[in-house]
């Protein structure tokens, strides 16, 4: 499912006790995160007071970005999906979005995200996307207290 996190910082906590390696990081815009995982996560208080104050957006039940994954745009109308992508930084899941797509404008959207995120990220080609860069941020799971979002912020 995407959730959406409109702040300019990532969000990251662990699923489940302290010291479980399992968490949920996301990045500012448009996240894929396990429905279960979410269940979770958004029972945590912190993340219940992001999500009060609309830093932290759940998708509306019965849409496509409610959908357990979201590893494909076409469910959603060109403009949706160019939008969502605008709205994403997170490589990996531009990438996967990429994989398929045969609306031009949405694959130019998707180019160009990627090298607005890190220009090393997109070859240089009609409509061809690279593989390499950064592959996510799957977190270390250090340091954190049992559900209360990191402060990270930085380049991730």
């Amino acid at each position: 499912m995407l959730i959406k996190n409109t702040t300019a910082r990532l969000i990251g906590t662990h699923v489940g006790p302290s010291g479980s390696r399992k968490r949920v990081s996301l990045r500012p815009g448009n996240n894929d995160v396990r429905p279960e995982d979410w269940k979770i996560v958004r029972e945590y208080a912190a993340i219940k007071a992001l999500l009060d104050e609309g830093e932290i957006i759940e998708p509306a039940e019965k849409t496509p970005a409610a959908a357990p994954q979201v590893t494909s745009l076409a469910a959603f109308n060109q403009r949706e999906a160019v939008r969502l992508v605008k709205e994403t930084v997170d490589p990996t899941l531009l990438e996967v979005w990429a994989t398929g797509e045969k609306r031009r404008e949405v694959a130019k959207a998707i180019e160009a995200q990627l090298k607005k995120i890190d220009p090393r990220t997109a070859k240089a080609g009609e409509g061809e996307l690279g593989a390499e860069g950064d592959k996510g941020d799957e977190g270390d799971g250090e340091g954190d207290d049992e559900g209360e979002p990191d402060a990270d912020q930085g380049e991730g």
